[in-house]
């Protein structure tokens, strides 16, 4: 990703890695600046091309950040133009410096309040599947105040886009306490990954880009088959297919629990004659990706924890092609 100025100018730019905030090389300066980052993807440190720390990073529980030197010196702003602090979001400072807002996604946040700045995106959904359709609590994706930070836990929980919906949450709903869209889960309810927000992040996973551009291949090569065998067959006619892989997220921040998953995947195309030309053939295909698996080990040791409840977790969605 690069920086540019007013007259696009490049000022700098910056390498990222597989997860959606993790950014590894700033380049300012014509000098390469690497990131150490911690385990919520925070910037610890910039480290320089000698594998020097140049400048550190700390954060109180809620993301409030103190720049030091590398002897741990403090700094009223970075002296490399950083601007990615908490959780590897970007801050923007406003207000000559006196207002520090970090932005989401789904909403804006403060590292200074600790909270939200704007309501729970997923909102209030009225609970009418549940034994108490008037449950106030019941109703918010965390609880009664719809701006609190991942529960009030931030050392070890991540939101990346203002959802609220990450692996511990996944964990929450196994020992029977999971919220979608504030409705209570009664254990064993399956969870769709579009509902919790995290279908973009299982789609754009390398492993996942990689699966659904093989299928295409082995689409493309399907019809070219069957347009050989119908060569002196102007007809209108459909094939389909299907086949199964694993998938390879279980690094993908938020998608632990979705690591090892059966993905499936389905094709049905349309294979037309041109009208004028009936040497020639068109089509237009419909693929389906879906996803099959179910949490029951939280840990993933290769066996359930007591008091717990194995559901499902599903994902689809489907594209027109080509």
């Amino acid at each position: 990703m690069t920086e540019t100025d007013a007259d696009g100018t490049t000022q700098r730019w910056f390498i990222y890695g597989n997860y959606i905030d993790e950014v590894l090389l700033i380049k300012a300066d014509s000098n390469d600046y690497y990131y150490a980052q911690d385990h919520l993807y925070s910037p610890a440190a910039l480290i320089n091309s000698s594998g020097s720390v140049v400048e550190r990073y700390e954060y109180d529980a809620y993301g409030d950040c103190n720049i030091m030197d590398a002897s741990y010196n403090p700094r009223s702003s970075s002296n490399f133009g950083n601007p990615y602090y908490f959780q590897g979001k970007r801050l923007d400072l406003l207000d000559n410096g006196g207002l520090q807002l970090m932005s989401w996604p789904y909403r804006n946040y403060s590292t200074y309040l600790g909270r939200w700045l704007q309501a729970e995106k997923l909102g209030m959904i009225p609970n009418d599947n549940n034994i108490n359709p008037f449950c106030p609590r019941c109703q918010y994706e965390d609880g009664i105040n719809s701006y609190e930070y991942v529960k009030s836990n931030p050392v070890i929980r991540f939101d990346p886009w203002g959802l609220s919906w990450c692996t511990w949450d996944f964990v929450d709903h196994y020992f029977g306490r999971g919220f979608i869209g504030g409705i209570w889960l009664w254990p064993g309810t399956p969870v769709d990954l579009a509902d919790v927000g995290l279908l973009d992040a299982f789609k754009s996973a390398p492993s996942v880009v990689k699966a659904v551009a093989s299928f295409k291949s082995t689409v493309d090569d399907a019809i070219w088959l069957t347009k050989i065998s119908l060569k002196n067959c102007p007809v209108i006619t459909d094939i389909s297919g299907n086949d199964s892989i694993r998938t390879k997220v279980t690094w993908v921040k938020c998608l632990f629990p979705v690591g090892r998953s059966a993905f499936l995947r389905d094709f049905l195309c349309d294979l037309f004659p041109d009208p004028v030309d009936h040497c020639k053939w068109g089509h237009t295909c419909t693929l389906t990706f879906s996803i099959k698996d179910k949490f029951k080990d939280p840990l993933d040791m290769g066996f359930e924890l007591l008091g717990g409840t194995t559901y499902p977790i599903t994902a689809s969605w489907s594209e027109t092609y080509p």
